[in-house]
């Protein structure tokens, strides 16, 4: 939604603002809800995959949720902007974030799970940067009611691509979970990787 209105606005050089942190605060809302659930089924996944490790795991990345769904608007902002350049330097950060974090997980002998962890430090780490590059304004937004404006569009435009989405990152995962529940967490992960 961010990425296709953005650039809309763009053309006809209107503010973008609204339109990002309305973005921002929606995502926020319900991002903070999925890492909810995340970390309330830490447990119960764990006992189902018969894996203490996998449960700390999901600990570790429910924060990183939050943050990857801010990160995805500003970088939808970003190439709806035309900042291309931008985008693709954001892009390799979080490439060299990950691989930084794996260093640190490797070099401080830190346990299996807290693999976990990479995706949130990353993600953690690249916000800053990106609300940096976009800077969006939430003095021009706040008390105008520009914002709430764009929640119905932002969930209007979202909810018609909401059940492909999730059928296809489940059909993607599938075999990850089915796995779990047969081999060990080590198999899994080097299955993972490969794919």
């Amino acid at each position: 939604s961010v990425q296709k209105h953005a650039a809309e606005l763009d053309r006809v050089e209107r503010s973008d603002d609204a339109l990002i942190v309305s973005a921002l605060l929606l995502v926020g809302v319900t991002a903070t809800a999925v890492a909810v659930v995340v970390l309330w089924a830490a447990r119960p996944m764990a006992a189902i995959v018969g894996s203490p490790e996998v449960g700390r795991g999901l600990v570790l990345v429910a924060p990183g949720i939050i943050a990857f769904a801010w990160n995805k608007v500003l970088f939808g902002a970003l190439n709806g902007r035309g900042r291309l350049r931008t985008y693709a330097v954001m892009q390799m950060l979080r490439a060299a974030l990950v691989l930084a974090a794996l260093f640190a997980l490797i070099a401080f002998a830190l346990p299996g799970y807290a693999v976990g962890g990479i995706f949130a430090l990353a993600e953690l780490m690249l916000l800053p940067c990106l609300l940096a590059a976009v800077r969006p304004s939430w003095q021009t937004v706040r008390g105008t009611g520009a914002g709430r404006a764009w929640w119905r569009r932002h969930v209007t435009f979202g909810g018609r691509g909401l059940v492909n989405g999730i059928l296809l990152e489940t059909h993607l995962r599938v075999d990850v979970v089915t796995l779990s529940y047969f081999v060990s967490d080590r198999a899994v992960g080097i299955y993972a990787f490969a794919g």
